[in-house]
């Protein structure tokens, strides 16, 4: 606090005070012990960004009861920044009680707040963390059950609820932003040392909440991105780089005991840690590719696309993981990261994680889903162009080598939800079928039944994802291989090639559905049409009723002459019109050929039974008994 004689007070201009006008309060014609201003009250009141306080004093000056002049003055009181220091561990007579790490936190103060988000955050973050810090310093029973209830019902949901309704603020200034980030690590951090400190009770809320912070959009490259930035910028992505390491540290101890039940948290953090730790990506892929000796024939053709368009767009696709050249790089230079170099390369000497990983087991399988989620929840994921990102040749190399060498009736649960989430790159829909085709046996019934089964959920995920059958599919390889299905006898696996067939013969192209057809009204369509099995009937009368005979026609034709000149045109619309034409026509001709057959066994019956009615009249008469007279057998018996 400055006073300043009449000669030396600053004058604001007019300028000035409307530059002010929403940081200056103006206190006149008060002195200083009678002002309202204490350090509490501005605490409670002023929270937020810098104030400047201006006081403007005139009044007598008087000495025992005499007046001796005049005092004026202004008085000028500035906060520019306050700090508060959180509650950390105290040693007492019973030794060191525990609470939350030490931590200083540097906050501002401001007359106004314009995002009430930031400041309910900071009240809750203070709330969870005093909690806490009473759960552990009670030795009382009761205390620590208080304590907990509180943790599980109130402050734990209301940070989790606030959260989850904000999760795309929109800040008004770069300050603003950067005081979130600055609250959502040090919240991050407290969560993640006293995740697996907290009682089982309140483990699941923490992990939850852990999760939540790791993919705050605010913590994103898109936000953290340093370039030529300020000091506090650089502050504030130190601080996230040692919460990353840390977290690294912890999750890859957790990996040596995590249940299956809580190992999502995992593996979603090992996903982020692959694109934000390019040290872990590179440990990680040299494990995987250690034993990845075996040749792919099937991937070599779909892995020769290097169009410009497609490099284009993966450019686009690698600029959102590239923290090394936008984060990383910045904060190595003047040795800022000494420390944070150090923890990530004492966490890099273990071995257990990328050993888990290098056996490609469940592990593996997970971390690839998680992976392939974190690329597909990209803004440039629908680029399509994956093979361009660091190290996916690598990781999908070793996947298909375990698609290829696993037995196909024991794939596990966690491989095939992995291929239902690589399949955002459709192409590798045709390697997946094709690999699955050729370790297929026609006479090994479950084998077949299981690849078409496969198929069915492969060509469901795109339907999901909203994507059209990939352009280079190959229809007739896989055509082929349903012919052989359908002229078999196994009727479980001719049932579920017509499921295949039933349930994604809309999504198909034209020349697709009519190569199908073709077949199925071919010499086979008696025998699927009139099938012992009724599970078989049943599923191709669905097939012909619901997915041929609805198709629109254009217009009525008599024969298919017309059709089949205009399958061929160049028009993607006329070919489509012709094709639904071509069905109907087929159709037409079956269901006529099943009425004349109808008609011709219905008269074959009316002759057997007119024949048969014939033969019984002539059988009667020959089987009736001939009649002799009484008189014989007497007269016999009396000569006798």
């Amino acid at each position: 606090m400055c006073i300043r004689d009449r000669d030396s007070r600053p004058r604001l201009t007019s300028g000035e005070e409307q530059e002010f006008e929403d940081e200056i309060i103006e206190v006149a014609h008060l002195l200083i012990s009678e002002s309202f201003i204490t350090g509490q009250r501005l605490l409670e009141q002023f929270e937020g960004a810098p104030l400047n306080i201006s006081s403007r004093h005139e009044s007598k000056l008087w000495y025992h009861g005499t007046s001796n002049g005049v005092f004026s003055g202004t008085f000028c009181l500035r906060l520019s920044a306050h700090c508060r220091q959180m509650t950390v561990g105290l040693r007492s007579d019973t030794g060191i009680t525990e609470g939350p790490c030490a931590s200083l936190v540097a906050g501002t103060l401001a007359s106004k707040v314009r995002l009430p988000f930031l400041k309910e955050l900071g009240k809750l973050s203070q709330a969870l963390t005093e909690t806490v810090f009473k759960m552990f310093r009670t030795r009382e029973i009761a205390g620590k059950y208080s304590a907990m209830q509180e943790l599980r019902k109130t402050a734990l949901p209301k940070v989790l609820a606030l959260l989850d309704s904000e999760k795309s603020p929109r800040y008004a200034s770069v300050e603003e932003l950067a005081r979130a980030q600055t609250l959502l690590i040090d919240l991050a951090a407290h969560v993640l040392d006293h995740a697996f400190k907290v009682p089982d009770q309140l483990r699941s809320q923490y992990l939850s909440l852990l999760r939540v912070l790791l993919g705050r959009e605010e913590l994103s490259l898109g936000q953290m991105a340093l370039g030529t930035a300020d000091a506090n910028k650089l502050r504030i992505g130190l601080s996230y780089q040692t919460f990353l390491y840390k977290t690294l540290e912890t999750m890859l101890a957790w990996s040596e005991s995590a249940a299956n039940e809580d190992s999502d948290l995992l593996f979603y953090f090992l996903a982020m840690a692959y694109w934000r730790v390019p040290e872990f990506r590179e440990k990680l892929l040299g494990a995987v590719q250690m034993e990845a000796t075996i040749t792919i024939e099937e991937w070599r053709a779909e892995s020769l696309d290097q169009s410009a368009r497609r490099l284009s767009s993966a450019s686009a696709l690698l600029a959102y993981f590239d923290w090394e050249s936008q984060f990383h790089r910045f904060l190595r230079e003047g040795g800022r990261n000494e420390a944070n170099a150090r923890l990530l390369a004492e966490t890099l000497r273990k071995e257990t994680f990328t050993r888990s990983i290098a056996r490609r087991k469940m592990a593996f399988f997970r971390f690839m889903n998680a992976w392939a989620l974190s690329v597909e929840a990209s803004p440039a994921a629908r680029t399509g162009c994956w093979e361009q990102l660091p190290g996916f040749r690598i990781l999908l190399k070793a996947f298909l080598i375990e698609l290829k060498t696993r037995e196909i009736k024991k794939y596990p649960p966690q491989m095939i939800e992995a291929s239902k989430r690589l399949l955002y790159d459709d192409r590798l829909m045709c390697v997946f079928f094709t690999i699955l085709y050729r370790r297929t046996h026609l006479f090994e019934s479950s084998t077949v039944f299981r690849t078409f089964e496969l198929i069915d959920t492969w060509f469901r995920t795109l339907g999901v994802q909203g994507r059209p059958v990939p352009s280079g599919f190959d229809f007739p390889f896989f055509f082929k291989g349903m012919a052989l299905v359908l002229q078999g006898e196994h009727s479980l696996c001719i049932a579920q090639v017509l499921l295949v067939t039933y349930n994604h013969f809309p999504k198909w192209q034209p020349e697709a559905r009519k190569e199908i057809c073709d077949f199925l009204f071919g010499p086979i369509f008696l025998k699927l049409f009139l099938h012992w099995s009724h599970c078989v009937r049943r599923i191709f009368h669905y097939l012909l009723l619901f997915r041929l005979h609805h198709l629109h026609r254009s217009r009525k034709l008599s024969d298919g002459s017309n059709v089949k000149l205009e399958i061929l045109s160049t028009s993607s619309e006329r070919r489509q019109v012709a094709t639904n034409d071509f069905i109907h026509l087929e159709l037409a001709r079956m269901i006529d050929l099943l009425d004349r057959t109808a008609k011709k066994i219905e008269g074959e019956s009316l002759k057997l039974a007119s024949k048969r009615k014939s033969l019984l009249r002539q059988s009667d008469k020959r089987s009736r008994p001939s009649t002799f007279p009484a008189t014989t057998f007497t007269n016999e018996a009396e000569t006798s």
